[in-house]
């Protein structure tokens, strides 16, 4: 079933929601943890002598998930500190152009920079610098690699691997790319253009993007209004839940009550 709906999504983009439904198991833990304390305090309530059990079991519950997740521990300890940006991207970020912008390598969009001790993260510039910045979004695992399902990015892809990069890009109406170094690409593998930046870190090329260039983007209307259906549905839901949950608490409180 859920390679089924994987082979659907690219066809139609809202499946994608469904096949990745993992993603909304954040906000339902903050519902999640609301009845946990509960339980807690109940097994803590129902604890008499004789039934000690139900006191351990509540401490168990309390600590389970310390041990579930030892890593918290240790940044609690002060074990994982931050690490800042290099001053060279705040620098790139100043003389970025309008438009989009395509960041190398393309081969995936994990990242090892050394200011990071080369640990593997996501490529931090879409979150890092302001417009439309594309990455390789796609999964590169050994035996396979999972395609992208941005049509624009499928079309960088190909734009990438053309005679005339540089042409093929501006083609397609970007703006300027932005190699990270030391990643697996050299600077005499990068499209053609004017230079704006190039230091130890960073190089960013200025392309001439066609204009006017007519791409199917999702529309910024649609997508506030999907998010507001969503929050609607989820604060009904949570109504329902918590209305339910008071009624039953008035039944067991006033027994007759209805009758």
């Amino acid at each position: 079933r859920a390679r089924a709906v994987g082979r659907a999504a690219p066809l139609v983009p809202p499946l994608g929601l469904v096949r990745d439904s993992h993603r909304f198991l954040g906000p339902m833990a903050l519902l999640l943890l609301v009845g946990f304390a509960s339980v807690v305090g109940r097994l803590w309530e129902l604890s008499r002598p004789g039934s000690e059990s139900l006191r351990l079991l509540a401490v168990v519950m309390v600590v389970w998930p310390v041990i579930c997740l030892p890593s918290l521990t240790w940044g609690l300890r002060g074990s994982f500190t931050p690490v800042e940006y290099p001053d060279e991207w705040a620098a790139v970020g100043g003389v970025l152009a309008p438009g989009p912008m395509v960041v190398l390598p393309w081969t995936g969009s994990y990242r090892g920079f050394a200011w990071n001790d080369k640990k593997a993260l996501l490529d931090p510039a879409p979150r890092f610098f302001p417009g439309e910045v594309l990455i390789d979004d796609r999964i590169i695992l050994a035996e396979q690699v999972l395609a992208s399902e941005d049509p624009l990015l499928v079309d960088v892809e190909k734009a990438l691997r053309s005679a005339d990069p540089a042409a093929s890009l501006a083609a397609l109406g970007i703006a300027q790319v932005l190699l990270e170094k030391d990643n697996g690409v050299a600077v005499d593998e990068l499209p053609v253009g004017n230079v704006v930046h190039d230091g130890p870190l960073l190089r960013l090329i200025d392309l001439d993007p066609a204009a006017d260039l007519d791409r199917a983007r999702p529309s910024l209307a649609a997508v506030v209004a999907a998010d507001v259906v969503a929050l609607a549905l989820l604060l009904l839901g949570t109504t329902t839940i918590v209305r339910r949950y008071l009624y039953g608490v008035r039944r067991i409180t006033n027994p007759g009550e209805g009758h």
